[in-house]
């Protein structure tokens, strides 16, 4: 991905990315380069129960702990998913904050579990101890 499709088309209009819009999204990418996120990971009903949403999980896993750089993986999930929460939780996933009205659902809204996984051990060593 270059920055230059980093920096939405309406900022832009038809002018390249300048130096300083550059230089915000490298300072802002540079400060999140160590977090993946898994997004949109879905396995129709009639496909459950195998363990194939843990397989897909594992392999994310494992894609991300090859990647350099990268020591954690992100995800969101729709509160009340008790599948999808217990499936996150048993792969290594922990909650790390609730986002409420998170996504509007008909007249309604839900909210969303934000939850991390470490892929790479040293990030252990590196959270504070209280």
């Amino acid at each position: 991905m270059t920055i230059r499709r980093l920096v939405p088309t309406e900022a832009r209009g038809d002018r390249p990315a300048t130096p300083r819009e550059l230089r915000v999204l490298k300072c802002a990418y540079n400060k999140i380069r160590h977090k993946a996120t898994l997004f949109g990971m879905y396995v129709p009903p009639r496909f459950r129960g195998p363990g194939l949403g843990r397989q897909l999980v594992a392999a994310a896993l494992e894609f991300a702990r090859s990647r350099a750089g990268v020591e954690i993986v992100q995800l969101t999930v729709t509160r009340g998913n008790a599948s999808a929460e217990a499936l996150y939780r048993s792969c290594g996933f922990v909650e790390f904050g609730v986002e409420p009205l998170a996504a509007a659902v008909g007249s309604g809204y839900v909210s969303k579990l934000h939850l991390w996984c470490d892929v790479d051990p040293a990030v252990k060593s590196a959270l504070p101890t209280s």
